[in-house]
């Protein structure tokens, strides 16, 4: 089920309704690969960013979601560096919630959480790579959805 079917299946009221039943309990890093290419950093590297949500599992009252981010900064034809970083989450479910929640949720309030984290995450290892403090762009993306 995709995102746009999720939301026809469950209204923004009902998913507002269904978010006090979920609770955060722990975030934590599960894995990080970077790779510096080169330290010659222009003014006008280019930032591509990727994420996904690879697997959510529901066991009895808990939830346990994994999420990927990848970042590649290039500057002109030049590779720079690469961070991917894979967080894991866990959820107490206070009720059972329908698959249609965990369709808009991962699209639109699990970022929300891990964002931050990986926004840090780069910034921290890219001075640590001896590269200028990379502060990537805030995720406005997501309000659109």
């Amino acid at each position: 089920m995709n995102l746009k079917e999720a939301q026809e299946k469950l209204t923004a009221k009902d998913y507002r309704e269904a978010l006090v039943n979920i609770e955060l309990r722990d975030v934590h890093l599960k894995e990080l690969n970077c790779l510096l290419h080169s330290r010659n950093v222009s003014s006008s590297a280019n930032i591509n960013f990727q994420d996904e949500t690879s697997e959510i599992k529901i066991v009895e009252d808990k939830a346990t979601v994994e999420h990927r981010y990848t970042v590649k900064v290039t500057s002109g034809e030049k590779d720079i560096f690469d961070v991917t970083a894979t967080y894991i989450l866990i959820y107490e479910l206070k009720k059972t919630l329908p698959e249609e929640f965990f369709v808009i949720y991962k699209n639109i309030s699990l970022p929300v959480h891990t964002y931050p984290f990986f926004r840090e995450l780069v910034s921290s290892i890219s001075t640590k790579m001896g590269l200028p403090n990379l502060i990537i762009p805030l995720r406005k993306d997501l309000f659109s959805k």
